[in-house]
């Protein structure tokens, strides 16, 4: 984004939350294209669904070797950050720090270590 851009919409949000018609809080939301608006996830009724499970490779950037990803919405890989594996999980320990490639688009991103991570998933 151009740096134009980000202070028009920092501008507006600050707006909107001065007039008290947004706040912040630590809770997800979820798009709804039908209502055409954001629902807090205490709106949203959740319900289990079976789903696809896609495995993707990400390979260790200037590594023969790759971390295989599961995930049920391949799609958001490109929007990628980082790929967290736990600090104790054997299998990842030693990458933690290095560098992955997303696929296609061959962007490096890093490996962090987070304890939230399921190592059992």
């Amino acid at each position: 984004m151009s740096e134009q851009f980000s202070r028009a919409v920092r501008k507006a949000f600050v707006k909107l939350y001065n007039e008290e018609k947004i706040y912040r809080d630590a809770y997800m939301v979820n798009r709804s294209p039908e209502a055409k608006t954001v629902l807090s996830d205490l709106e949203v009724e959740h319900r289990e669904m079976e789903g696809k499970m896609y495995y993707i490779k990400y390979f260790v950037d200037g590594k023969g070797d790759c971390i295989t990803i599961a995930t049920v919405r391949p799609e958001t890989m490109f929007a990628d950050a980082a790929v967290a594996v736990h600090p104790k999980d054997k299998r990842y320990k030693k990458r933690i720090g290095k560098h992955v490639l997303i696929p296609i688009i061959n962007k490096s991103i890093p490996i962090i270590a987070d304890e939230e991570v399921d190592m059992e998933l």
